[in-house]
């Protein structure tokens, strides 16, 4: 008769307070793509999405309303456009992939508050989040607030409206 070992319970459990510092600490740091979609549903925007995958990969699929900023381009110049007083939720493809990481690396020693998104753009793609999977659009398009929409033209020629990230301040 073999003697079955617990993988789980080898090693204990950290203490309570332990164990809610490092949880409190990862969602400083993070959210997913979950939360990201319902805010982006709900009209709640008050952060910047940004993919920090390649421009290519951006112009063939990319959340809605996210602004390309790949992770290997980033420097004290690249971000000039973004507010340093608002948060940026930064996802690359998925959680085989590092670019977030990078990205936020870069722009945390840049003075910007980021959390990267979990799971990236291959958990939130395909299950009604709102993401832009239509190829080589110049814009990605979404549902938004009406005080929040401008027309833009993407890269067919069609008039769409693009999704802005409204904040409040």
């Amino acid at each position: 008769m073999s003697m079955r070992i617990s993988s789980v319970l080898q090693t204990p459990a950290a203490p309570l307070a332990q164990a809610q510092r490092h949880f409190l600490a990862k969602l400083a740091l993070e959210t997913d793509v979950s939360d990201v979609a319902h805010d982006l549903q709900n009209g709640v925007a008050d952060f910047v999405i940004l993919d920090a995958r390649s421009e290519k990969a951006y112009r063939e699929c990319h959340v809605s309303g996210a602004f390309s900023l790949p992770h290997p381009l980033i420097s004290a110049e690249t971000p000039a456009f973004l507010d340093r007083s608002k948060l940026l939720v930064v996802y690359c493809w998925g959680p085989a992939c590092n670019g977030a990481a990078k990205a936020c690396a870069k722009l945390a020693e840049l003075g910007f508050a980021v959390k990267e998104m979990l799971g990236g753009w291959s958990i939130g793609s395909g299950r009604g989040r709102g993401w832009n999977e239509r190829p080589m659009m110049a814009l990605a398009t979404a549902p938004k607030p009406e005080s929040s929409s401008n027309q833009v033209v993407n890269k067919n020629g069609q008039q769409e409206e693009m999704a802005v990230i409204h904040v409040e301040g």
